[in-house]
């Protein structure tokens, strides 16, 4: 069944989706009990003036019961979207010829039982289907798919103090900013210059320059601008280097908001360095791409079977 048959719009000129058909789903209950009970006891006053005795009782008690009852649910229960989309003139027909007696009791269980709500899943529910799917060949949903799937649901449980590294002291540099862009000092190509040794003094990969009061933040490769500097000779611009980074400065941020912000963020800059900052008072933590990619493979071991439980699940 294509999503256009079941997702097309309700007022369209075309013929309505089948979502349009249960939007009202009391009054569509009611018309087809209502239309089922008429076309039942038709049936069987039809049975009882044209058979008689015997006849007509196993006529209404087997045929209707087993050809209008047992054979159309056993059939539609399996292959429900197809037989809504089949019998939705049918219908809507029934809607009109018994709008004065289904409408009104429809408005009777609104009002008494309430209208029908969408039947999300719960996270619980949705880790457990994925993990009973893994467990079984004849899915589709491979092992490794399925524990994908479940560590991105956990990703909401998982908060940025825990990820990522501590950001190294020697790894930020204030410098002046102007427009957002930091204002780099005069500097030379040699080991012992002021600006390239503060460069190097962390040995990291990522050297954060921040503005006087924190407020602006950058991030300098610190490997390919040395690289650039010295191995290949060349007069490099630390500006060439920088990239923007996701800031949280939520003490509480979890990783899904994180990861919000950076896709957020790439969308901006248009750079595709995956690099997140955590910056708060008490904790500066640096999260790269490669740690997000540990937390999603996480359990993929061959020896490692499926997750037993959810943590944080609700």
């Amino acid at each position: 069944m294509s999503e256009r048959l079941i997702h097309r719009p309700c007022h369209s000129g075309a013929r309505p989706g089948i979502l349009c058909q249960v939007q009202n789903t009391n009054f569509t209950l009611v018309t087809i009990l209502i239309g089922n009970v008429s076309i039942n006891v038709l049936l069987t006053m039809l049975a009882d003036s044209v058979l008689a005795g015997v006849l007509a009782f196993l006529f209404s008690t087997v045929v209707i019961t087993a050809i209008g009852e047992i054979a159309p649910q056993a059939y539609f229960s399996r292959n429900a979207l197809k037989a809504v989309s089949l019998f939705a003139p049918v219908l809507r027909l029934y809607r009109i010829l018994l709008w004065p007696l289904a409408k009104p009791t429809a408005l009777l269980l609104d009002a008494w039982v309430g209208t029908e709500t969408v039947p999300w899943f719960r996270e619980r529910e949705l880790y457990n289907i994925l993990r009973f799917h893994a467990a079984h060949d004849e899915s589709e949903v491979g092992r490794v798919e399925a524990i994908g799937a479940t560590n991105f649901l956990a990703l909401d449980d998982l908060i940025l103090t825990d990820q990522g590294q501590e950001v190294h002291p020697d790894s930020i540099i204030s410098l002046s900013f102007e427009d957002d862009y930091p204002i780099f000092p005069t500097f030379h190509p040699a080991a012992d210059d002021r600006f390239v040794k503060q460069i190097g003094a962390s040995g990291k990969k990522w050297v954060i320059l921040v503005s006087d009061k924190e407020q602006s933040k950058m991030l300098l490769n610190a490997h390919t601008f040395l690289k650039d500097l010295f191995v290949r000779g060349k007069d490099a611009d630390p500006a060439y280097h920088c990239h923007v980074p996701a800031v949280v400065t939520a003490p509480d941020g979890t990783l899904d908001l994180a990861l919000e912000a950076l896709a957020n963020k790439r969308d901006k800059t248009g750079h595709d360095e995956t690099v997140i900052l955590l910056w708060t008072r008490n904790q500066k933590r640096v999260i790269t791409g490669s740690d997000v990619l540990r937390c999603l493979l996480s359990g993929m071991e061959k020896k490692a079977g499926l997750p037993q439980a959810a943590v944080g699940h609700t």
